[in-house]
């Protein structure tokens, strides 16, 4: 991405946060579980947006060597506060950065974090082909990206809004985004990076559009929030995002 572009998401991301920090806590959750179940000794964050995963993994006892990447200023200011004695933030896109990602855990990583990024990219291969020559043989990746196949697109299909659930929608315009992703694209995806995927989820179903969302939130209270949080769980086929874990290929 150009300097202008990402400044620009980066303000239209502040603008459309509302909704959105619900989604960004109920994916938050999710990836500290894989957290907890791989115990990875280094770790690097991919694009921190405004919420860094980082302090959420130290509360959680998480003691793994850790680097954020991102290029964009004002999100890197955000991880800059984050930091510990046991972290780093290194500027630019991963696919510039790599030798430098490895310096700076002093070693190849275990587990390279990817939430929320990989639909926004031009190049989506590029950066899945850095990630894997961060990561140490057999590493993970843990991917979350929206679902094409959420109940909100499919009720905008059956309501004649838009003819396919691929479809880009006002927000992914609005966000620049490139593409949406059903679970078989984003697994193709992978495997073509050269990914081996384990295994694969979701979470939240979500009716309606963001701003529709939190209206639901005003008048129903955060309680109903939760339950379609949990619902995703269930019901991934119909979740508002879905993640893979997957593999290095060596």
């Amino acid at each position: 991405m150009t300097a202008a572009r990402l400044r620009d998401y980066a303000a239209r991301y502040d603008d459309d946060y509302g909704y959105e920090s619900r989604l960004v806590a109920a994916r938050r959750e999710v990836t500290l579980a894989r957290l907890r179940a791989l115990r990875p000794a280094r770790v690097v964050e991919v694009g921190c947006g405004r919420d860094p995963l980082l302090p959420y993994a130290r509360a959680r006892g998480e003691l793994a060597r850790w680097v954020i990447v991102e290029p964009t200023d004002a999100f890197a200011r955000v991880a800059a506060r984050a930091l510990d004695d046991r972290s780093a933030l290194v500027r630019g896109c991963l696919q510039d950065v790599v030798l430098r990602v490895i310096d700076a855990l002093g070693g190849a990583a275990d587990l390279v974090v990817m939430d929320s990024l990989l639909h926004e990219l031009p190049d989506p291969a590029a950066i899945l082909d850095a990630a894997r020559r961060c990561l140490a043989p057999q590493g993970w990746i843990h991917v979350n990206v929206p679902n094409a196949n959420s109940l909100h697109r499919r009720l905008a299909r059956a309501m004649g809004l838009i003819d396919d659930v691929r479809a880009m929608s006002a927000r992914n315009v609005a966000l620049a985004q490139s593409r949406v992703y059903d679970l078989d694209a984003l697994l193709d995806e992978l495997r073509g990076a050269g990914f081996a995927p384990v295994a694969t989820g979701g979470h939240t179903v979500k009716p309606f559009t963001h701003a529709q969302m939190e209206r639901v939130t005003e008048a129903l209270g955060p309680g109903v929030l939760e339950g379609l949080a949990a619902l995703g769980h269930e019901m991934p086929e119909l979740a508002a995002e879905i993640h893979v874990d997957a593999r290095r290929v060596d």
